[in-house]
């Protein structure tokens, strides 16, 4: 289950909030322009086929959104707020998110509304039954505190990683995607994604995907900007499809 919306609140390893990495990233464009000329720098400096400068850096390409899982994204009063994103194309996903927020109604997707509905009800929005039992089970931990999105934030990237994956149907893949779009973690490596491995093969001229010993040992120069040359590689394949850009958002 990929947790769908965004991302955002903070960098692991933060001391001031001034020297937390996603300071950089919730803030304007100012702040987006100097995280992106750190990132650059460091990429320039550090790595060996200068992947910064091969395909274009929009600013919005990882922007704290709101610590949103799937639908689910905290309210005001303190309710949290789930999207359950399978794997299928983006628009049949964002379809689906509309039939759900319909659904739900006025009073959004949060945890509280979508424990009303049954798993019939929430397969006619398109959800598969497993996917169905998902958004259920996640529900289920934001109410009960399991899974406390209000201070999600806060938490260090391991820490964000072991509190997502406790429900049904997370693993560790979906809770990185949270952390670099939702959270705006700027040092996340997903190591397995497919996107990130065909890139390295390609960018680096491997015979093969990368192994993860393999995909660690070539990322290590990016340090501490994954995240940013991660989105450089998802942006290094939507050039090479000569298609338009996905990776302003999630990944393809």
């Amino acid at each position: 289950m990929a947790l769908a919306g965004s991302p955002p609140c903070g960098y692991e390893n933060a001391g001031s909030r001034l020297r937390h990495p996603l300071f950089v990233f919730r803030t304007k464009h100012a702040a987006h322009d100097l995280i992106r000329r750190r990132a650059g720098q460091s990429l320039r400096d550090h790595d060996v086929v200068n992947l910064e400068q091969r395909v274009e850096f929009r600013p919005d390409g990882l922007l704290h959104r709101g610590k949103q899982i799937g639908c689910i994204q905290p309210q005001p009063a303190g309710e949290n707020g789930v999207h359950d994103q399978q794997q299928i194309s983006t628009s049949a996903a964002r379809a689906i998110r509309k039939r759900l927020m319909d659904l739900a109604g006025a009073d959004g997707l949060t945890a509280t509304t979508l424990v009303r509905f049954t798993t019939d009800e929430l397969r006619s929005v398109g959800l598969s039954a497993q996917k169905a039992s998902y958004v259920a089970d996640l529900t289920a931990k934001v109410n009960d505190g399991a899974v406390n999105l209000r201070q999600i934030g806060r938490l260090s990237d391991e820490a964000v990683v072991d509190s997502l994956t406790q429900v049904k149907g997370i693993g560790r893949w979906t809770a990185q995607m949270f952390l670099i779009f939702s959270l705006g973690r700027p040092d996340v490596f997903p190591h397995d994604d497919l996107g990130v491995r065909t890139a390295i093969r390609d960018r680096y001229g491997l015979d093969d995907l990368p192994d993860k010993t393999t995909s660690h040992s070539i990322a290590a120069p990016w340090r501490p900007y994954a995240s940013v040359a991660s989105w450089y590689c998802w942006r290094s394949l939507d050039l090479a499809r000569n298609t338009k850009t996905v990776a302003t958002g999630y990944p393809s």
